[in-house]
């Protein structure tokens, strides 16, 4: 897959038996439709409340991107339940686009769980393990 932000290629992460297609570039993420509900889910039961409340942003600065997938332009998205995380949504609900960071500050405001913990570490180390191992090249 292509990254929407800088258009390269795009790695494939299996994290839970969940396919993240992360970007080392520019550090976001793509989630394909029904991922962002298995991570969110509360010990597996129910669906989060952020996906219930979305909402679509009528005016913003950002840049919007095109889909990966469908390859129409993105609609920008947030949740009532978490207003100031704003994110990218397929039009054709192909899935979703995180800018570095956003899906980190989404899955660390839902239900405080194990699972939830594992993830979030899963996700820091994500965003910064490539920057760390730049760091060590440079100072080589």
């Amino acid at each position: 897959m292509i990254c929407p932000v800088d258009r390269q290629p795009m790695l494939a992460i299996e994290y839970d038996a969940i396919e993240i297609d992360y970007c080392p570039h520019c550090e976001g993420i793509w989630l394909d439709a029904g991922e962002l509900e298995l991570l969110l889910k509360d010990d597996g039961t129910e669906q989060a409340p952020l996906l219930s409340q979305l909402q679509r942003l009528k005016k913003s600065k950002e840049r919007s991107y095109k889909c990966p997938r469908c390859t129409l332009r993105m609609q920008k998205v947030f949740s009532s339940y978490l207003p100031s995380v704003v994110f990218d949504a397929c039009p054709e609900n192909d899935g979703f686009w995180f800018d570095k960071g956003e899906l980190k500050a989404i899955v660390s405001s839902s239900n405080h769980t194990a699972a939830r913990d594992v993830l979030v570490n899963f996700l820091q180390n994500i965003f910064h393990g490539p920057a760390s191992l730049k760091e060590q090249n440079h100072a080589d």
